[in-house]
């Protein structure tokens, strides 16, 4: 089957060529491997205080280590952010901290503890904090790294595949880092969200003939 335009032909299966067979879009069948990983979001109530924000950088934190995990990675770096909004009536403020790790990592529990040392850097007390986020960085493949002698590696990796297996079967965070807490006024609004007619049984519209 082929599909034609002006100036390319679509074949299905194939990559898109032009009427004299020069390739001009191509892409990758398998794809790479991400070299950051964020994982960031708005706060369904601004956040005061110090220890909301570290609650919910620890949130970000297990999200993005989760996701650096499932790619078989090891990050080397983490940036760590926080701001309010640049519509406020008070001066815009935005702060990040950067940490290396000593040993790159895959381990929930080491990333949670740098941000320990980081949360000072970035909260400002009377400021409104409005949007946080956690970046994964230097991230290398698991497979080719190289340990140090001297600075051996405070990984577990059979403990985070345990926690990754259970909150796949049993549900996001049904495991998770106890400094993430568990009374969350930070979370996402989730009043308007859209029914998941697909992925979940109780959304699954019902029709009476």
């Amino acid at each position: 089957m082929a599909a034609c335009t002006e100036d390319y032909v679509f074949l299905e299966g194939k990559i898109p060529r032009t009427p004299n067979g020069e390739v001009r879009i191509a892409w990758d069948d398998v794809r790479p491997d991400k070299q950051q990983i964020y994982s960031t979001r708005t706060f369904g109530e601004r956040v005061t205080s110090s220890n909301e924000l570290h609650r919910a950088l620890v949130g970000h934190c297990e999200a993005a280590m989760a996701k650096l995990r499932m790619q078989n990675s090891l990050a080397g770096a983490m940036t760590v952010f926080a701001s309010n909004s640049p519509h406020d009536d008070t001066a815009f403020y935005r702060k990040s901290a950067y940490h290396q790790f000593a040993v790159p990592t895959l381990d929930t529990r080491v990333a949670s503890n740098a941000i320990k040392a980081l949360i000072d850097k970035i909260f400002k007390p009377g400021v409104c904090f409005y949007k946080c986020g956690v970046g994964l960085l230097d991230i290398r493949p698991q497979t080719h790294y190289q340990g140090d002698l001297f600075e051996p590696s405070q990984d577990n990796a059979g403990l985070m595949h345990v926690v990754d297996a259970i909150n796949g079967r049993y549900g996001k965070s049904s495991m998770q880092i106890a400094s993430k807490g568990f009374s969350k006024k930070h979370a996402m609004r989730r009043e308007y969200l859209s029914k998941r007619s697909t992925t979940r049984w109780s959304d699954i519209p019902t029709i009476i003939c």
